[in-house]
């Protein structure tokens, strides 16, 4: 009971400390947070810190469904890497490839590559998933407020909030990769 009050009182101590926060949208629309707002930038203040998921749904969605570039990118990476293993994998090798391998270049050959390094891309963490016969690929945001996406098998999801899943929401459009829709 006395470690319980002293808890308490620890805590009452300490909460001044945690101040105001400040949330205020950039050109891109995206919002970022603070203790003291940019010079000249219009910000609304709140209390504490925000959390992932406060962040995730602050986050103003762009008109007509459209995610943000670099989820776009993101989709369009998980895109890229589907195709790649079905064209360049699984039928001719009968299996599917690693990432480093689809970096390196298909059986390789240096022709048959993703363009870009996924793994250096600053926003998202890319994973090929090989469980025996079965393919799964993910894009996890590093930065909180960036959806995640998934494919298995073909069809890409994608949370809002973070990591997605197969029983996520799936991404419209985007048939060449690009252009991709919620």
């Amino acid at each position: 009971m006395l470690h319980n009050c002293a808890l308490l009182l620890l805590l009452a101590l300490t909460w001044p400390a945690c101040g105001q926060m400040y949330r205020w949208p950039d050109k891109d629309g995206r919002v970022h947070y603070s203790d003291t707002p940019p010079p000249g930038v219009k910000a609304r203040q709140r209390a504490g810190k925000p959390d992932d998921a406060r962040l995730a749904t602050a986050r103003a969605d762009l008109p007509g469904g459209r995610f943000h570039p670099e989820e776009e990118t993101a989709a369009g990476v998980v895109c890229g890497i589907v195709l790649m293993e079905n064209r360049h994998c699984a039928a001719p090798l009968n299996r599917y490839c690693s990432l480093d391998e689809l970096v390196k270049g298909v059986g390789g050959n240096g022709a048959i590559a993703l363009k870009r390094d996924p793994r250096a891309d600053p926003n998202y963490r890319y994973r090929v998933d090989i469980r025996g016969t079965a393919l799964a690929i993910s894009a996890d945001a590093r930065k909180p407020g960036l959806a995640g996406f998934f494919s298995e098998g073909g069809a890409i999801r994608y949370n809002a909030r973070g990591s997605a899943g197969k029983t996520d929401r799936l991404v419209k459009d985007g048939a060449n990769c690009q252009g991709f829709t919620k």
